[in-house]
């Protein structure tokens, strides 16, 4: 009998440590992920900073097209924005704009034109790179035992995805 409450608490506790330790995981897994939404949006915010950048020497050129203006104006938006969800707004704007003016070739300047086009080519990566890590992270707290981790430590749901910009 004495044998057998010995083997019952030492397998209560294996399974006592081998449930904490998942839930450990599961915790850490989350965080990890919510760093990496975060470093991602870094990455992503700084191209369009860059983007906006190059919107003056692109407007000193063409001041008198509806492009031009709209790029200004998305910029300033961008520039000013106070949360994800109104710099993703602005961005796709300036993206708009910016793409608008390239196929009219308002853009002459060939090293401006490449600028352009490299900023481009990064935000698309980024963009994609930061919603992959949203939806990674989104579809992990619904799984067990992740949510019940969620649930205690107050992990939420990102829902500040990027859109794809219209072409």
């Amino acid at each position: 009998m004495r044998a057998a409450l010995i083997i019952s608490g030492v397998l209560l506790l294996f399974g006592l440590v081998a449930v904490s330790g998942k839930l450990i995981a599961a915790h850490q897994q989350l965080s990890v992920e919510s760093s990496d939404i975060q470093a991602r949006w870094n990455q992503l915010d700084r191209d369009m900073k860059e983007q906006a950048k190059l919107v003056p020497g692109f407007v000193a050129r063409h001041a008198n097209t509806p492009e031009a203006a709209a790029a200004q104006e998305a910029r300033t938006a961008l520039l000013a924005a106070s949360n994800k969800q109104d710099e993703i707004r602005a961005d796709i704007r300036l993206t708009a704009a910016i793409d608008r003016a390239l196929e009219k070739n308002l853009v002459s300047d060939q090293n401006l034109q490449d600028e352009l086009a490299d900023v481009e080519e990064n935000l698309g990566n980024d963009r994609e790179n930061y919603n992959d890590a949203i939806k990674k992270y989104n579809t992990d707290l619904q799984l067990f035992p992740r949510n019940v981790i969620a649930a205690l430590f107050h992990f939420r749901r990102d829902d500040a995805y990027y859109p794809t910009p219209p072409n």
